[in-house]
């Protein structure tokens, strides 16, 4: 999977990342675009003192690409929007 990740101070960069198997309750979403809010330009200048390495996105539109276990209302292919991931 794919994800922005904040290395250091006005440095970003798009990379793979390794995620977890799927816990029941859970679904993923491909993302189709994220907001840019606050909390990331504070973020990305140094105004805040967050750990680097750190995946940035939330306020999220896409589409389900796997429901797991004990899901119920959400079907793969439905589309979604979320915010504060």
């Amino acid at each position: 999977m794919k994800a922005v990740i904040y290395e250091d101070i006005e440095k970003i960069a798009l990379k793979d990342v390794e995620t977890d198997a799927l816990p029941p309750g859970y679904v993923i979403v491909d993302t189709k675009c994220s907001g840019i809010c606050g909390s990331h330009l504070h973020n990305y200048y140094g105004e805040w003192n967050q750990s680097h390495t750190r995946a940035q996105g939330h306020e999220v539109c896409g589409v389900i690409r796997e429901v797991g276990e004990d899901v119920d209302g959400f079907t793969v292919g439905d589309k979604v929007s979320m915010d504060c991931l």
